[in-house]
């Protein structure tokens, strides 16, 4: 795993480490749509050894873990998973395995920003041509996001591990020369 901090605008990105997970925690448990509806986990199964699983997770896919923190007062808001690079075995690949913004702080703005942190922090390796994720088919509400962030559908829809219908999106690196559109 890559150790990463980079700030934006309202929002620093860092890598988290067993001293954050309890906040992950409450992170977690401020977005039960996303845990329990949409990953079909219960709210008592919502606790550290969620987030440790998941940082394992990240970890064992060579992935980055990390917070969303609100630059005035340090608070933890967010929580994202990407492969900065080399998924799949493909150097000009990478992937987001995860964007959670909890939601007191959704549609303020802080999931496009932490996007952008995560796109920059991608995309700054010249080798990485595409950055592609999944979303499942009955989240209408994050397919238009990443529609918003300029993703496009690709091939069919696939199932995940627990049978789930997932659409897979990505977006290609543009050609300009700081690698943001």
């Amino acid at each position: 795993m890559q150790e990463v901090s980079k700030a934006g605008q309202r929002l620093e990105m860092r890598t988290l480490g067993a001293r954050d997970y309890p906040a992950v925690v409450e992170i977690y448990r401020q977005t039960p749509r996303f845990i329990v509806e949409l990953n079909g986990r219960s709210p008592d199964s919502i606790g550290l050894e969620m987030v440790e699983e998941d940082a394992a997770k990240a970890a064992n896919h060579g992935a980055t873990f990390a917070g969303l923190f609100l630059r005035e007062s340090g608070q933890m808001i967010g929580v994202v998973d990407y492969v900065p690079s080399g998924y799949g075995g493909q150097p000009n690949r990478a992937w987001i395995a995860l964007l959670l913004i909890a939601e007191p702080y959704q549609r303020q703005g802080y999931g496009t920003e932490a996007y952008r942190l995560i796109e920059e922090t991608v995309f700054a390796d010249s080798d990485v041509q595409t950055l592609g994720l999944g979303v499942l088919v009955n989240n209408g509400p994050a397919l238009g996001f990443w529609r918003a962030m300029g993703y496009e559908r690709v091939g069919s829809t696939v199932q995940d591990r627990d049978g789930r219908d997932v659409v897979m999106l990505q977006k290609q690196q543009s050609r300009g020369n700081d690698g943001i559109e």
